[in-house]
């Protein structure tokens, strides 16, 4: 087994780079640990796993938060449909900007491959709700759940606008800025619902990656 806790520090970063290549060319039979504060590196390691077809063999996890009582919580589990329901009260709503991003994503990014939504190609893998958008996944969306669901257009458009129509309410939510304080607990709930009542649609009929589909 092979820790590295940091191993960075001073570290320049055309030799970040060859630290990495030498972690998949020497050290694939071993087991490995990995810390680090540095994003770039984190990011380049996702990368050179995805492009080795490696991906599986590796785990990257987030520490979103550190208490002296529970410990370590990932942004695995913050971005999970439970971490947003236990936060959306009027004491916390305003910091779930980033569980949402998360859960939005992964909702388009699943419901994107059933329907072979096209998104404009991003070298580094980071496709965000604006790149499905704009390629049109609502439209697609709102389609196939009405060819599916006799009777029931009116609802479903109904959900499509709540969770679509919701314009920068994530983006508010996720950066420091006055638009947060215009942001209600009510807003957010529709947001959440409308979200949750497409994912439960999209699942029922297998329109998502991974859930039937």
């Amino acid at each position: 087994m092979l820790v590295l806790d940091d191993v960075l520090t001073s570290i320049d970063m055309e030799h970040r780079h060859r630290v990495g290549e030498l972690l998949f060319s020497e050290f694939s039979d071993y087991q490995i640990l990995i810390t680090t504060h540095d994003e770039h590196w984190f990011s380049t390691l996702q990368s050179s796993a995805r492009a080795r077809g490696k991906q599986s063999e590796w785990v990257f996890n987030r520490i979103a938060n550190w208490t002296l009582d529970g410990g370590p919580e990932s942004a695995a589990f913050e971005g999970t449909w439970e971490f947003v329901e236990a936060h959306l009260n009027e004491d916390s709503f305003r910091e779930l900007g980033g569980p949402l991003r998360l859960v939005l994503e992964d909702f388009l990014k699943r419901t994107a491959e059933v329907l072979k939504v096209r998104v404009e190609f991003r070298f580094d893998g980071k496709y965000v709700s604006g790149a499905f958008v704009n390629a049109g996944i609502q439209d697609a969306i709102r389609k196939a759940l009405v060819e599916k669901s006799q009777g029931e257009e009116n609802d479903i458009t109904q959900d499509v606008a709540r969770v679509f129509g919701a314009g920068d309410l994530i983006n508010f939510l996720s950066h420091d800025n006055p638009g947060r304080l215009q942001v209600t607990l009510g807003q957010t709930k529709d947001f959440v619902g409308g979200l949750e009542s497409l994912t439960a649609r999209c699942k029922a009929h297998h329109l998502m990656k991974g859930v039937g589909g």
